[in-house]
């Protein structure tokens, strides 16, 4: 990404981008579905716990290097590619997000919720994950057990951390300990995928497997409410939780890797990123203008779609002018075309 974009896509695997694209586009539907229609009329268990799990296990697979792990740079990578942008766009957007929500600004209190990791949890969270997980990395040596034993540790930790109306833990180290059980899948997968891949001889029938429990917990979870809520921890059942968010990352990894190239996806997922930090201010900015020109939601659902349709291609060039213009707020230099 450093010398061209042709460069850039040229070593990266289009299946992850793809995947990302996907999660992408799911986390950026729901905020438009919340604002818009002033609920969850597609309800949040369905679809987001998995979007937003996939990226987890995406970052634990991209944290692998075949060609050795070195602390020093991958912490310089973090701090570039993630604490960076978090600064940035959170101080950058924390007026606006005020006045749209009719909320009083005061900087101290922002200061305060940026340097705590208040202002995006997701990001915070992967970050510190991220940093966690590298250190394990670098004491275990990348033992495929240990890291997974680290992972597993930090989940159950997580488990006894419910939020319970208190202040978000501080750069929310309790999403932060959870996500490092997905990262470990992710990082044991990439460094085990031929063995794995190879084991697979009809992807069909381990398609059709995979699908049956998580079919069949999607419907339990739909049937009976049940709360699968990353942020705030709200976890009703951790063992379907498990099922499901590890079947649903794996049926997405299985399918993508077998899709011809996707290119709009790709360019999402390159950029996802980007688009996490709009994907709340656009969607609500849209559905604002949309209630005052008369276009508030009627009750009819088919109308979110093209409200979904607005929201993306807006975000997508707001997205496409950032990269461009000024790449050094994601930690990146300027892209050649």
């Amino acid at each position: 990404m450093e010398k061209s974009e042709t460069a850039m896509v040229s070593k990266r695997k289009h299946w992850v981008d793809v995947v990302r694209g996907i999660c992408m586009t799911a986390i950026l539907y729901d905020h438009t579905d919340i604002y818009y229609s002033d609920t969850n009329v597609l309800p949040y268990e369905l679809y987001v716990p998995n979007a937003l799990t996939a990226f987890f296990v995406l970052s634990g697979y991209l944290m692998y290097k075949r060609s050795g792990f070195c602390l020093k740079n991958k912490v310089k990578s973090i701090m570039k590619g993630l604490l960076l942008p978090y600064l940035i766009f959170t101080i950058a957007m924390a007026l606006p997000k005020s006045l749209a929500h009719g909320l009083s600004f005061n900087i101290a209190d922002m200061l305060i919720n940026v340097l705590s990791g208040k202002a995006s949890w997701f990001v915070a969270a992967l970050f510190i994950a991220e940093m966690l997980f590298s250190i394990a990395i670098r004491l275990t040596k990348g033992r495929t057990i240990a890291l997974l034993a680290v992972g597993t540790t930090g989940l159950i930790a997580s488990m006894f951390m419910p939020y319970a109306g208190n202040p978000p833990f501080p750069w929310q180290a309790d999403n932060a300990l959870q996500a490092m059980f997905y990262l470990s899948i992710g990082y044991a997968y990439h460094k085990h995928e031929e063995t794995i891949d190879g084991c697979i001889t009809s992807p069909p029938l381990a398609i059709g497997l995979l699908s049956v429990p998580f079919v069949g917990i999607k419907t339990w979870e739909m049937y009976y409410d049940v709360s699968m809520t990353e942020w705030y921890i709200n976890i009703d059942c951790y063992p379907m939780f498990l099922i499901d968010t590890v079947c649903g990352a794996s049926l997405l990894i299985l399918i993508c890797k077998r899709l011809p190239r996707m290119r709009l996806m790709e360019w999402t997922g390159i950029r996802s990123l980007g688009f996490y930090f709009l994907c709340g201010g656009v969607p609500l900015t849209v559905s604002m203008a949309l209630q005052r020109l008369g276009f508030a939601y009627n009750g009819c659902y088919l109308t979110v779609l093209p409200v979904f349709l607005i929201v993306y291609i807006l975000t997508a060039i707001l997205v496409w002018a950032l990269y461009k213009y000024v790449p050094f707020v994601f930690g990146k230099r300027r892209i050649k075309s």
